[in-house]
């Protein structure tokens, strides 16, 4: 069986530079201040976006798209299909 492609695409427009967007999507402390208070964020195309909410559980997502101040895409792996 062929799963479809499934994605989710977020576009936001912000009255903000593109540096202070990056930032706050990209900066371990900046990701803390305003979205989980449990971050490791990996810093260049295939790197790992680690979250938790509860400082437990981590929500890991890989960073494919790193270019400064321009794209940024995180992708999550999809879940398994039922057999």
């Amino acid at each position: 069986m062929i799963r479809p492609l499934r994605a989710i695409v977020l576009e936001a427009r912000y009255d903000a530079s593109p540096a202070d967007v990056w930032h706050a999507l990209t900066d371990t402390e900046a990701l803390r201040d305003w979205f989980a208070p449990f971050v490791n964020a990996g810093q260049n195309a295939g790197g790992i976006v680690e979250m938790s909410w509860d400082g437990t559980n981590m929500w890991p997502t890989t960073i494919e798209v790193w270019e400064p101040e321009r794209h940024l895409r995180w992708a999550d792996p999809a879940p398994s299909a039922p057999d």
